[in-house]
């Protein structure tokens, strides 16, 4: 067994250095790396802080109502509008008549 051992040494150490590095591939392959975990950790924070900042239901709610409040106020106000309007038309072609 010895005389095997020293006769094939060179191959026997070739053989366990080559699997040695083909575990360290696989390894290498099957993990992250830690700058990688690192970045993803803080794009998560990131994502995590820009959700805690959105408006809750109840603030879109209300914003909603607003919304609908002012959207009344202008249909209520441009019949007006189209008066002042036609009455500034009016003016205008009036002006031009006399410099005319």
């Amino acid at each position: 067994m010895i005389n095997w051992l020293l006769k094939y040494y060179p191959l026997v150490f070739l053989v366990f250095n080559g699997v040695f590095w083909l575990i360290v591939y696989v390894l290498h392959k099957t993990y992250a790396k830690r700058e990688s975990v690192d970045n993803l950790e803080k794009e998560v924070l990131l994502i995590k802080t820009n959700i805690n900042n959105l408006p809750d239901k109840d603030l879109v709610h209300k914003l909603e109502l607003r919304i609908e409040e002012l959207s009344g106020d202008i249909k209520r106000i441009e019949p007006g509008l189209i008066s002042v309007k036609n009455l500034s038309d009016m003016l205008l072609e009036n002006e031009l008549k006399s410099k005319g």
